[in-house]
């Protein structure tokens, strides 16, 4: 399972009452979620957008560390979350 190509980004709607509302979309225009009103809808929103360059991130960090097999030691345990979050975001 494939998620939409990044980069995206969070457009603001405002809606009836002074309701706040975020869609989240990709360079193409594609809707990728939308962010219903609420306290934290902002930062929500912002997370969501970051997701393609952390899940990049990660893919890199898991690349070099595996390529390093085994000099990681104490870090073994950021190493086992990056491929805790990597198959999180891939799961089907």
């Amino acid at each position: 399972m494939a998620h939409t190509p990044g980069p995206w980004k969070a457009n603001r709607a405002l809606f009836d009452k002074g309701a706040i509302s975020w869609f989240i979309e990709s360079e193409s225009g594609e809707t990728v979620a939308r962010i219903f009103p609420g306290p934290h809808a902002e930062a929500n929103a912002q997370l969501f957008v970051a997701a393609p360059d952390l899940l990049a991130a990660c893919e890199n960090l898991l690349a070099v560390a595996e390529d390093k097999e085994g000099v990681y030691g104490i870090y073994q345990i950021y190493v086992d979350q990056a491929r805790a979050a990597i198959a999180k975001a891939k799961e089907a």
